[in-house]
């Protein structure tokens, strides 16, 4: 963190730079606070209370606590891409791009130490999918419908098995996965987490109303477009110049056990204060608007939603896009996206590849070596 602020203070010398890095610094924390507060408020439901409150409940007694079971899937959509004189080859690839999918999804199961990822594509119409299942100390890919696509990439004769298997050479790397996985508040130092929460509080609070909305007995929406983006941005600035020690404050102690060496927390709190006073707060919005009306990206209409059937479990749902024109250049292009995560409430079913259908990694590797080598 410190690190990063320092370089978002440096060289006055260039003032728009330093203006924009602090801009998106601040919008970007504050978008990924807003997010761990709605994921929280299903926890925290009130039948009296607004949106806005809603969250605000979820942010004061939402914990991080031990991985449960999930599921979740990302989705992204490409269209009408155009940029303008590329080489043959390149255009060939953006071509496969326009009106592609890209799809990733996770099912996972902490205590079983189980867990799915799956990969899709479609492109120029042709749907493909990788799959990789991780249990105990043991990962399996499952690969080849990309044999295709990357053949271009593998050397003559060489096919991807239908399974590909780790073996003991990698079981402390996938321990190191179920590690990261099963991360816990006991492990996060107590004042970074209540100063998180604080920020949290503080960021949601700057929010105006009008952009969160009741969904159902127990649901909460954030909506909001390019204007909306802009007044969020806005609001999120000037609530940090009101309180500038307050949350450089926040910020430092967000650091706890994880200050680089030789550093203090005084000393991080020092260098985030500095940077807000030696960067006007009219410059930072200034170089909001700047960025938001160059036309260069715009925001579409996006939902961050949480809902809580009467009977049935949470679902988090996000959806929006952006469009991109650079008239400059002549570029242009759309991306759409959808996330959501759920409860998982089936049961993760792994295969058991035979040694004819599988290799270990290792293997395969050799195998392309000695294929590459031969070829030579």
């Amino acid at each position: 963190m410190n690190k990063h602020v320092q370089s978002v203070g440096a060289d006055a010398n260039r003032p728009s730079q330093k203006r924009r890095k602090t801009a998106w610094w601040i919008g970007g924390g504050a978008a990924v606070i807003v997010l761990a507060g709605l994921a929280g408020t299903a926890n925290a439901m009130d039948v009296f209370a607004s949106g806005k409150q809603l969250v605000l409940n979820a942010v004061s007694k939402n914990t991080t606590t031990a991985s449960t079971n999930v599921q979740e899937q990302w989705n992204l959509q490409f269209k009408n891409l155009q940029v303008p004189g590329l080489s043959s080859t390149d255009e060939a690839l953006l071509s496969s791009l326009n009106n592609s999918s890209l799809g990733l999804s996770v099912l996972l199961d902490p205590q079983a130490q189980q867990a799915q990822i799956g990969l899709k594509t479609n492109m120029e119409s042709v749907p493909r999918q990788a799959t990789v299942w991780v249990t105990g100390s043991k990962a399996i890919v499952n690969a080849n419908r990309y044999q295709s696509l990357l053949a271009a990439f593998l050397p003559a004769g060489v096919q991807i098995p239908k399974y590909l298997v780790t073996d003991s050479s990698q079981s402390s790397a996938i321990a190191k996965f179920w590690s990261e996985v099963n991360h816990s508040e006991s492990d996060i130092n107590p004042k970074s987490l209540a100063a998180a929460k604080q920020l949290a509080a503080l960021v949601v609070q700057a929010i105006p109303q009008q952009y969160f909305h009741r969904s159902g007995l127990a649901g909460v929406r954030l909506t909001f477009d390019q204007k909306g983006f802009e007044d969020i941005l806005d609001n999120e600035v000037k609530a940090v110049y009101a309180n500038p020690d307050q949350y450089a404050s926040l910020l430092s102690q967000m650091e706890g056990s994880n200050l680089p060496a030789g550093e203090t927390q005084a000393q991080v709190k020092q260098a985030i204060e500095e940077n807000l006073t030696n960067t006007p707060e009219e410059a930072v919005l200034a170089a909001i608007q700047t960025a938001l009306h160059s036309g260069d990206v715009t925001v579409k209409q996006t939902t961050i939603a949480v809902q809580k059937p009467l009977f049935g479990t949470v679902t988090e749902k996000v959806t929006g896009g952006i469009v991109v024109h650079i008239p400059q250049v002549g570029a242009s292009g759309e991306m759409d996206f959808t996330a959501t995560s759920a409860p998982l409430t089936t049961k993760i079913s792994i295969p058991s590849p035979s040694p004819s259908q599988s290799e270990t990694f290792n293997t395969f590797a050799k195998q392309l070596s000695a294929a590459e080598d031969g070829g030579n």
